[in-house]
C-alpha cells in the first residue's frame, strides 16, 4: 500500500516539475522563517532570567532624536540612581554600571587590556554572579 502511494506521489512530482518545486521550496522557507521566529521568541524569553529577583530588575533606558529617527540608548544620568531610589516607590535599589570597554589592569609587573566594566558596590546585591575564585570587595 505505502509503496503503491509513494510511487504514485513520485511519478505526480516528476510530471508537474515546476509546481513541484515551487511547493518544496514555499514549504522549506515556510518551515526555516517558523524556526527562526521560535529561536528568537525562546531567546528573548530566556533573557537574564539567571538572577534570582530577575522579575523585578530593570534598565532604564534613554529615547533621544536624530535624523528624524528614535534612538534609545541604555544610558541615564549619574544622579539619577540615586533619585530613583529616592523619589519612586518600589525602588529599593539602584546600580550604575558603565559599558564594557578595554581596561588596563596590573597585577605585579604584569599588565593587561582586557574588556571590563566599572560598577557600584551594591551590583553584587542585585546580580548573583557566582564567584569561580576570590571574594566580594565590599566599602
Amino acid at each position: 500500500m505505502f509503496h503503491t502511494s509513494l510511487r504514485t506521489t513520485l511519478r505526480t512530482f516528476s510530471r508537474n516539475k515546476g509546481f513541484t518545486t515551487l511547493n518544496i521550496a514555499g514549504l522549506a522557507v515556510g518551515l526555516t522563517s517558523c524556526l527562526l521566529l521560535l529561536l528568537y521568541v525562546d531567546y528573548e524569553w530566556q533573557f537574564d532570567k539567571q538572577f534570582r529577583d530577575y522579575k523585578n530588575i530593570y534598565v532604564v533606558y534613554s529615547n533621544q532624536t536624530g535624523n528624524n529617527r528614535i534612538f534609545s540608548f541604555p544610558v541615564s544620568p549619574a544622579p539619577m540612581a540615586a533619585a530613583a531610589q529616592t523619589e519612586i516607590p518600589g525602588v529599593t535599589s539602584a546600580v550604575r554600571v558603565t559599558d564594557p570597554q578595554d581596561q588596563l589592569l596590573t597585577r605585579g609587573d604584569q599588565l593587561l587590556k582586557k574588556p571590563g566594566m566599572y560598577a557600584e558596590g551594591t551590583f553584587f546585591g542585585l546580580f548573583d554572579y557566582p564567584f569561580l575564585q576570590g571574594t566580594e570587595i565590599s566599602r
